[in-house]
């Protein structure tokens, strides 16, 4: 099943980029440019593949978002978008690109960057992660740039610029508040259960108070994991959890999870009941930062949830600029599909099953 779902995403990517449905035909007409099929089946593939969802194993997906009339108009105005940039000399330079990814990975406030680099990905996942880093810098700086044309001061948020973000996100999101909740960043050591299941808990539970008794003497974990069989230390897929998701045992259960970073913690989860202890090692910790959106502007947040405030309200006002900029409305008004988009669906879908048959 695996080969076949290989096989239909390289026909599919064939399929798009050479134009063997229907030969290349102008179907799409911009401001007095005009674009064929092949265009719109190269924008839809690039779109699919650098996008978290697409895992090219699905039969026929690229082809079937072609037909898409949603990817259609998402095309469409990607080009509208293009069509300005070219009428102003708006472009992406690869120094601006670079600078742009690692802006976005230094505000990566809430530590995504660091649990996806403790992920081992293939060399395949790297690359796509990579083009997809690019893809999306790209993205970000030809948006900026053109608001900045249209608006060269939209950065600077006045008072009714905040009201109408704060207004936009309390009728969007309930409750309306920003920031992360309290979460511990450990690593997981425990003894891999053996085939007698809960009946060994007692014996387990014995060595692993044991370990915590060596480790909080200053033994090192390295050097007496071997004297232990079965134990499982959690090198490279540390994650966060949320407190609340574990249960704290011992003298730990009466000290704040903020007091315990670098220290050894007898734990169990509170969802697995009955389930084994072990130990966790709290490698980084993160106060609950939650604020209501009108407070978030305030001295009185979290440094981090003021800047990720004044960033979605700069992007509300970004947004805002853009969909009232009149040149780019007359633009997109300019849209006109060249074809009868039922009939052309079908066509493209059927041709491109007898492609891969």
């Amino acid at each position: 099943m695996r080969v076949k779902s290989i096989r239909i995403a390289v026909l599919s990517v064939l399929f798009c980029l050479q134009g063997v449905y229907a030969g290349e035909e102008v179907i799409l007409s911009i401001a007095g440019k005009e674009y064929t099929n092949l265009d719109v089946a190269k924008h839809i593939y690039v779109e699919c593949k650098f996008r978290e969802f697409d895992r090219a194993a699905v039969d026929g997906y690229i082809i079937k978002r072609m037909a898409d009339r949603t990817a259609q108009k998402y095309a469409a105005f990607s080009f509208a978008d293009s069509c300005f940039e070219e009428r102003h000399g708006i472009f992406a330079t690869e120094q601006e690109i670079i600078e742009e990814i690692a802006r976005y990975e230094r505000s990566d406030i809430y530590g995504l960057g660091r649990i996806k680099g403790k992920i081992q990905l293939s060399a395949i996942e790297k690359e796509r992660r990579e083009l997809r880093m690019r893809y999306n810098a790209r993205i970000r700086i030809l948006a900026d740039k053109r608001v900045e044309y249209i608006d060269p001061d939209y950065k600077k948020l006045t008072k009714q610029d905040i009201e109408e973000f704060v207004d936009d996100y309390r009728n969007t999101f309930h409750p309306a508040k920003l920031g992360q909740r309290e979460a511990v960043f450990v690593r997981g050591i425990h003894f891999i259960q053996s085939a007698k299941g809960p009946e060994d808990y007692p014996s387990l539970r014995k060595k692993t108070e044991e370990l915590k008794k060596r480790l909080d003497k200053g033994e090192v974990l390295e050097e007496i994991a071997d004297e232990y069989d079965g134990l499982y230390i959690g090198n490279g897929d540390e994650v966060w959890l949320s407190p609340h998701d574990l249960q704290k045992e011992g003298l730990s259960a009466l000290v704040p999870w903020s007091l315990l970073k670098g220290k050894y913690v007898l734990a169990k989860f509170k969802m697995s009941a009955g389930a084994p202890i072990m130990i966790v090692k709290v490698l980084d910790y993160k106060p609950n930062t939650r604020t209501d959106i009108g407070m978030a502007f305030t001295v009185f947040s979290d440094k981090h949830v003021r800047e990720e405030a004044m960033r979605l309200a700069r992007r509300f006002k970004r947004n805002k600029v853009l969909r009232e900029s009149k040149e780019l409305r007359e633009i997109k008004r300019s849209i006109k599909w060249l074809y009868k988009p039922a009939e052309t669906s079908q066509k493209i879908v059927e041709a491109y099953h007898e492609f891969i048959e």
